[in-house]
């Protein structure tokens, strides 16, 4: 079973903007509690299958929580690589419109024709991620955009494969680094999430990158009164140890 890390505090941050409790997603995604935990903590890797069924609860995809593809390929990859691979559809409509950004690679040597066809897909990609489609309003309309615009995406990924064009794709975080003075000096990682997709010849099923991620935040900072914050969440100062107690509280000692 493949193993994946998970972004810190990426869980526990969509868990608590959902109002849901440690328990009650452990239960709605058939997940131990003490795995939720080392999600939510990021302490080590867990299994794939448990990410996917977590981010299904929340709603967002799994590549939303998944720090790094790289493990769920190979462990030969260095920990900083991203492996973009062919993606079911719905998958992938669902990453570009949750990503910030899209970036493209091309390993591909296209015809004049073909060129003319790619110009026109990244057109469509870019109208896929513009359109202002809001889920709760509960229009029939909107609904029927969004199944539109995905059936519109499988069809272009389709008539691609029928060229011999794979397009493969993979997501992860670029980091910003700033720092201010109100009071006491405070120093925040705030990051967005990046699609990178990449056309490729059918043979090529999986294509391995090392993007420019930024500045990216550390497992651990000093005791020095500086604020550090990841996401707007406190990062974890070395020296002090938290442990989990009743009712998602953590409790410093």
């Amino acid at each position: 079973m493949a193993m994946v890390s998970v972004i810190r505090g990426e869980v526990r941050r969509l868990r608590e903007e959902r109002g849901m409790k440690q328990a009650d997603l452990a239960e709605m995604a058939r997940v131990d509690p003490k795995t939720l935990r080392t999600m939510e903590m990021a302490t080590r890797p867990v299994r794939e299958d448990l990410v996917r069924s977590v981010a299904r609860e929340l709603g967002v995809t799994p590549g939303c929580l998944i720090e790094s593809r790289a493990n769920a390929v190979s462990p030969i990859y260095d920990e900083a690589a991203l492996i973009l691979r062919a993606q079911p559809t719905d998958d992938l409509f669902d990453e570009i419109r949750q990503a910030a950004s899209v970036r493209w690679h091309l390993s591909i040597s296209p015809t004049a024709e073909q060129i003319l066809k790619l110009r026109i897909f990244e057109g469509r990609i870019e109208a896929i991620r513009s359109l202002d489609i809001v889920h709760a309003d509960g229009k029939l309309s909107s609904q029927l955009d969004i199944l539109a615009a995905r059936e519109e995406l499988k069809t272009w990924v389709d008539a691609l494969c029928d060229e011999g064009i794979n397009l493969l794709s993979g997501s992860y975080l670029f980091w910003e680094y700033d720092e201010s003075f109100y009071n006491h000096r405070t120093v925040n990682y705030s990051s967005i999430r990046i699609v990178q997709l990449a056309l490729s010849n059918e043979k090529q099923t999986t294509l391995v990158m090392k993007p420019d991620v930024g500045t990216e935040p550390p497992a651990w900072v000093p005791d020095d009164g500086t604020r550090y914050l990841r996401n707007g969440a406190e990062l974890p100062i070395r020296g002090r140890t938290r442990v989990f107690a009743d009712e998602d509280e953590e409790l410093p000692f």
